[in-house]
């Protein structure tokens, strides 16, 4: 797995944007781990799935080149393995800046954190791959049996 950054630009001042980011973690229901309101950070952690143990997020409010506020999000899995977060730490800092944007614009309600999808696998190699890899996941105890059953029916399309 690895790190995930992104950064969104955003035309408010820094502390309207970190204002807007605070609420917007409470409302996805992070946990938040520790706050620098001074350098206008805040560290949280993302909740353990069956595909994943969670991610560490740092989100960092900047002031832009040029005016406004940059929002900079950063993702590690909090397990360190070879275990493939199937894009679940990316879409973790899109679902956190998209949060942010609707607060900064009219307050709209965030939607909580979805189930990672996985991505369609394509031809035989890859349904063969696909399996492989969660059967390591099951082998490793991460996995339960019904998970792995569960996800091999997915993959198959059964």
């Amino acid at each position: 797995m690895s790190k995930q950054e992104k950064q969104t630009i955003f035309t408010q001042d820094v502390e309207t944007t970190y204002a807007a980011l605070k609420t917007a973690v409470e409302k996805l229901r992070y946990t938040v781990t520790s706050v620098d309101d001074a350098a206008h950070t805040l560290n949280l952690s993302s909740r353990v799935s069956g595909f994943s143990w969670g991610e560490n997020i740092t989100a960092i409010v900047t002031p832009a080149e040029g005016g406004g506020s940059a929002l900079n999000l950063f993702s590690e899995p909090k397990l360190k393995t070879n275990v493939v977060d199937m894009g679940r730490g990316k879409r973790i800092l899109e679902q956190i800046a998209n949060a942010v944007d609707a607060e900064l614009n009219g307050g709209a309600a965030p939607q909580q954190p979805a189930a990672p999808q996985q991505p369609a696998a394509t031809g035989a190699d890859s349904v063969a791959d696909e399996l492989r890899k969660f059967a390591a996941l099951r082998d490793e105890g991460i996995l339960t049996d019904e998970e792995f059953a569960a996800k091999k029916k997915q993959i198959l399309g059964i």
